[in-house]
C-alpha cells in the first residue's frame, strides 16, 4: 500500500466563505511529530492538537512547536500532550533518566484531565456581545504502554 498526503485547502472543502456568523469551524489535527511547519493549515476559529506534536518530546522540540502555535491565527488553541511528548512530563522525564526539567505550551490551552468550555461570540445590532456557539472540550494525554517504553509520556498506568 502506498502512502499518499492529500492536501486539501478551504476551497477544495466546498464550505463556503470563511468566517460565515454563527458558525464555529474546528480543525483538528495530531500525531505531526516534527511535521508543523509543513502543514497548509485552514482557516478556523478553534485549532486542536491532540497530541504528539514531537518525535522525542525536546524540550528545544516543544519551544518550536510552542512558537509555531503563537504564529497562528485561530481564536482559540487548544493541545492535548501525546506519549511522544516526553519532556511534557515529569515522571516521563525521571524514569528516561534525562537531565531536563518539564516544559509546558504557552500559546495554547493545555487539557490534561480538563474541560475547557469555548465560546464564539458575534456582534448582534452592533449593541451586544451575545454567545451564540459553546463547545465543552476535554482532552486527556494518559495512554497505556503495552511497550513498557520509559520515554512514554503520560502513562495511564503511573
Amino acid at each position: 500500500m502506498s502512502e499518499q498526503v492529500q492536501m486539501l485547502d478551504s476551497k477544495s472543502l466546498g464550505h463556503g466563505s470563511w468566517p460565515r456568523e454563527g458558525i464555529m469551524r474546528v480543525v483538528l489535527i495530531s500525531d505531526t511529530h516534527m511535521q508543523h511547519r509543513k502543514l497548509v493549515m485552514p482557516k478556523g476559529d478553534l485549532l486542536i492538537h491532540a497530541g504528539d506534536f514531537t518525535n522525542q518530546g525536546r524540550a528545544k522540540d516543544i519551544k518550536d512547536f510552542d512558537d509555531w502555535l503563537g504564529g497562528l491565527d485561530y481564536r482559540h488553541k487548544i493541545v492535548v500532550f501525546g506519549n511522544h511528548d516526553t519532556e511534557t512530563d515529569a515522571l516521563a522525564i525521571q524514569k528516561a533518566g534525562r537531565d531536563a526539567v518539564e516544559t509546558t505550551i504557552e500559546n495554547a490551552i493545555v487539557l490534561k484531565n480538563a474541560t475547557v468550555a469555548i465560546v464564539v461570540k458575534y456582534l448582534i445590532w452592533r449593541l451586544q456581545n451575545t454567545d451564540v456557539q459553546g463547545l465543552n472540550v476535554f482532552g486527556s494525554p494518559f495512554t497505556m504502554d503495552p511497550f513498557q517504553i520509559d520515554s512514554w509520556a503520560h502513562k495511564a498506568d503511573s
